[in-house]
């Protein structure tokens, strides 16, 4: 029997087990060989696409491959944009010929649209979309505190959107949250996750936004950071505690993640009231919040060679709180994710761990180990510590 005479559903298993990383070029050939392998071997192909638009030649070449055949697009389930200036949103000469994919998760990194009206109505048109990532995303003409960019009726954004991914750098987030509260109705979101409000006077928004989804809602992130700039306005920025109270109403929550970045000075700025004293406090509440809770991830900082933000009381004490049975009995781990850097006088310049010498990773993660041993001594509790460098910590933090 010729591997071409197995059933689509065999080839698929076989195919499967290629990753374009390692296999691209197999997948390639096979992809050449007859229709049912061409079939399989472009599934996994173009599963994932990601496009650098400043190369202006790139996604011409995709948008013109997607025309001339089609059924190309049928593939295209993940899909990247970097670096967008222009004509994502534009409805007669798209960058992008959207019509013609399945997509299920799209994240924009460093991208402009023409308006938050054109975003929403591209959103429309792909009715299959189940995430939205946005990073350093911009819309023209929109500003935070003017005029509420008005949302088309009739359409059916979001209706479909089980993940929703709202992180640091994007502009005019509390108008893009408002504009999200104007379709709640089509709200069923499972996971959120959200960069913490600039100012302490926007965080109604951002809880309001956590209460929509409350219902449905299982994975949540939120992203906090301290800062010792100023507010454009003055006004005070949120407290950590602020910052978690607006996880008060997602009671079903099954898995959490909590990040937490210090002000890189030297020494780095911490406020007063630890955002682990914080966390503590947030699950101590006298009904836990979030009795469901399987998982909680922690991405802390330990920057030169101390961990921020860190005490054995303040571990001793969260872990007395979630490993209470009668407060959380479905508890089963504690996953913390390091930020390690440290100040290179010589040259200025934070520097990771790994390009410092001696062996700082080994004593960081004894460190960390021992902080939170409570939870690794747990009966049926796993306590998971790794590190990960800058560019890890911002591709892969959530």
């Amino acid at each position: 029997m010729l591997l071409e005479d197995l059933p689509v559903e065999i080839l698929h298993q076989i195919t499967g087990q290629f990753s374009v990383s390692d296999s691209k070029m197999t997948l390639k050939w096979l992809s050449l060989t007859s229709r049912k392998l061409s079939h399989c071997a472009r599934a996994i192909l173009f599963r994932r696409v990601s496009l650098n638009c400043k190369e202006f030649r790139r996604p011409k070449l995709f948008a013109n491959l997607l025309k001339s055949n089609p059924s190309i697009g049928s593939f295209v389930k993940n899909l990247t944009l970097h670096d967008a200036e222009h004509g994502l949103d534009d409805p007669e000469h798209p960058l992008i010929p959207w019509h013609y994919m399945n997509l299920r998760t799209i994240m924009f990194v460093d991208v402009r649209f023409g308006s938050m009206h054109g975003f929403f109505q591209l959103m429309d048109v792909i009715p299959t979309l189940e995430e939205v990532a946005c990073y350093y995303v911009r819309w023209e003409n929109c500003e935070d505190y003017g005029p509420l960019p008005q949302v088309p009726d009739g359409l059916r954004t979001f209706s479909t959107l089980k993940k929703l991914v709202i992180d640091e750098g994007n502009a005019s987030p509390l108008s893009f949250i408002r504009c999200l509260q104007q379709r709640r109705e089509q709200f069923g979101l499972c996971s959120l996750v959200l960069h913490r409000p600039e100012r302490a006077g926007d965080y109604p928004s951002w809880a309001e936004l956590l209460r929509m989804s409350s219902r449905t809602l299982r994975t949540a992130g939120l992203f906090t950071a301290e800062d010792a700039s100023p507010t454009w306005d003055g006004s005070l920025r949120p407290t950590h505690e602020q910052n978690l109270n607006m996880l008060k109403d997602c009671s079903f929550l099954t898995d959490l993640a909590l990040s937490y970045v210090c002000g890189l000075t030297n020494p780095p700025f911490v406020t007063e009231g630890t955002f682990l004293e914080a966390v503590c406090g947030h699950f101590g509440r006298e009904q836990p919040p979030h009795r469901d809770l399987e998982t909680l991830c922690l991405r802390m900082m330990d920057v030169n060679r101390r961990m921020i933000s860190v005490t054995s009381e303040l571990c001793g004490r969260l872990g007395r709180v979630l490993l209470d049975r009668n407060r959380y009995p479905r508890f089963r781990g504690l996953k913390i994710f390091v930020h390690a850097i440290d100040w290179a006088e010589s040259i200025e310049e934070w520097l990771p761990y790994n390009n410092m010498p001696g062996r700082p990773f080994e004593d960081a993660r004894e460190r960390w180990t021992c902080a939170f041993a409570v939870f690794s001594n747990a009966p049926g509790v796993r306590l998971e510590v790794e590190f990960r460098d800058w560019l890890n910590w911002v591709s892969t933090r959530w």
